[in-house]
C-alpha cells in the first residue's frame, strides 16, 4: 500500500503528483486498491479540486488527531 498525506501545499508539486499517477496506474492494471489517501482537513477542496483523478476515491480527512487516523488505517488495511 500507499499512504499518500495530501495537503495544498503537497498538491502544487510535481513529485507528490507523479508518486499518485504512479500507484493510480498500478490500481487500474492489479485491479486492487494500493492507495490510501489522507486529506488535511482545512485543505479539503484545493485538493478535490487540484487532483481531479481521485474524485472517486475514498480518503481520510485529518486535523490533530493522530490517535484517530492511526486507527481508521488499521482498519483499513485489516479489511
Amino acid at each position: 500500500y500507499v499512504i499518500a498525506i495530501l495537503s495544498a501545499n503537497s498538491v502544487d508539486k510535481h513529485w507528490p503528483k507523479k508518486e499518485l499517477h504512479s500507484v493510480l496506474a498500478r490500481e487500474i492494471a492489479e485491479g486492487e486498491v494500493k492507495l490510501l489517501t489522507l486529506v488535511k482537513e482545512a485543505d479539503e477542496a484545493i485538493v478535490a479540486a487540484s487532483l481531479p483523478l481521485l474524485s472517486d476515491k475514498l480518503y481520510i480527512t485529518y486535523k490533530d488527531n493522530p490517535a484517530e487516523i492511526a486507527d481508521k488505517v488499521r482498519a483499513l488495511l485489516n479489511k
